[in-house]
């Protein structure tokens, strides 16, 4: 599958404390109205922490300007390490709740102990992907 760089908010981003993905501009998603665009997040490279107890929260946030007040629209319960411990496991595919606005970008939540190695893929596409 390809992937337009424009739809990618996290590509093999590392991930072993807190972070925010990048920030998508949805206008340039060019689906047009109507058209379900889903977020896809997946484990790249195995998420694995020392003492084998780590979660993971991924929420998405949106807001009408790049660098303002970002407002939540969802987040996962707690993950554990347990389902994300192989490269290729799906933590979230979900389509675009309404009301999002022009920006995007998803706050990954490391709890308990950091994660000690692991990346992450996420982004936008108008179908549940399965790469």
């Amino acid at each position: 599958m390809i992937l337009e760089t424009k739809l990618l908010l996290s590509n093999a981003q590392a991930l072993t404390s807190t972070a925010d993905s990048s920030i998508l501009n949805l206008y340039d998603a060019e689906y047009g109205t109507g058209t379900p665009i889903w977020l896809n997040v997946k484990v790249g490279t195995a998420l694995d922490s020392t003492e084998e107890d780590a979660t993971l929260t991924v929420t998405l946030k949106s807001c009408a300007t790049e660098s303002g007040s970002y407002t939540e629209h969802y987040s996962t319960p707690a993950i554990p390490e347990a389902s994300v411990d192989a490269a290729g496991d799906w933590i979230l595919r979900i389509p675009l709740p309404v009301g999002m606005l022009e920006f995007c970008k998803l706050t990954y939540t490391v709890a308990v102990h950091n994660f000690t190695s692991g990346t992450v893929y996420a982004w936008l596409s108008k179908a549940t992907d399965s790469i």
